[in-house]
């Protein structure tokens, strides 16, 4: 992880193609979960990340923004209600979520009333 005057930064590296400008909504949304644990171990503020596309040599900067703060909770309290068992709600694009889950076989989900009609 590399530090800015002595503050601990996160840094991803990828490997595959870059885009024309900024970097990747996953890329960005990963660098924004890194800040907000750098921020929680360390008790700073972290507004900014790097993202090497290696294979271009091109090292890019990324602005935590709050909107993408926001997004990684989202995810996160998402991902604890999986663990908990209850099923996610469905996708827009019209997929089942668990139709190509490779836990499926040993899911041990909860359906509501509402799942029921999805």
């Amino acid at each position: 992880m590399p530090r800015d005057r002595g503050q601990a930064l996160p840094y991803i590296i990828r490997t595959g193609a870059k885009p024309d400008q900024g970097v990747w909504k996953p890329d960005r949304l990963q660098i924004t979960a890194y800040a907000m644990l750098v921020e929680e171990t360390f008790g700073t503020v972290v507004d900014c990340g790097f993202v090497e596309y290696a294979r271009f040599f091109d090292l890019r900067e990324v602005v935590v923004r709050s909107g993408d703060r926001r997004r990684v909770l989202e995810l996160r309290n998402r991902i604890r209600k999986i663990k908990d068992g209850r099923m996610p709600d469905r996708p827009r694009e019209g997929a089942a979520p668990c139709e190509f889950c490779t836990f499926r076989e040993d899911c041990d989900t909860h359906r509501s009333l509402a799942s029921k009609f999805f």
